[in-house]
């Protein structure tokens, strides 16, 4: 049957940064998920401010950095909690990508791998021009086709309307590796053609 959101939401009441990882995990996703179903709805601005009060006690204890020792399964959880709160436009966390972001340019060796997936997704996602020419120019400079094709997807899912049209481009211009165009278009599709 169905189950109305807010009943369904009275779970996250319950959610405790000292749960057992995998069920936070689980429920960290789900939030994404939620999300996800309300775009362009008029209740999805005030979800996204419940879900980053739901997810800024589970930032404060596992941070932006591993620690040693810690559980492996941390890491994922991390990343799908800094991702989260980006999306819900978590204005601390995108300024702090920012700063990993201006780092990674300098030098890609100053941004530590385990925030690597993670910085360049939230950066994709929030990006400025600037950052998104940045990310393009990575991307068409690299030697590695992984890497390539990674960052070329990543510009296709910016927020920013006026960049995916540049996006989508992109998988029409020649200098974009053909093997890489169907998946560009797509990235930007997923977000603005559903």
């Amino acid at each position: 049957g169905k189950t109305s959101l807010s009943m369904y939401l009275s779970i996250y009441d319950h959610m405790s940064p000292d749960m057992d990882l995998i069920v936070l995990k689980a429920l960290v996703d789900k939030l994404g998920f939620i999300d996800y179903l309300l775009r362009g709805k008029p209740e999805q601005a005030s979800f996204r401010a419940y879900a980053r009060a739901k997810l800024q006690p589970l930032l404060n204890k596992y941070g932006w950095s591993a620690v040693t020792g810690e559980d492996t399964n941390i890491a994922g959880l991390r990343a799908q909690i800094l991702s989260n709160l980006a999306t819900f436009e978590d204005a601390a966390v995108i300024a702090k990508a920012r700063v990993y972001f201006a780092d990674y340019l300098i030098d890609k060796n100053r941004l530590p791998a385990e925030l690597k997936n993670t910085v360049l997704n939230i950066i994709a996602e929030n990006a400025t021009d600037a950052e998104w020419g940045e990310m393009l120019e990575i991307a068409k400079s690299s030697n590695s086709f992984a890497e390539q094709k990674s960052l070329y997807n990543r510009l296709g899912v910016a927020k920013n309307i006026a960049l995916a049209k540049k996006a989508m481009q992109l998988s029409l211009d020649a200098t974009t590796p053909i093997t890489i165009r169907p998946d560009l278009l797509y990235a930007t599709s997923d977000l603005y053609l559903n």
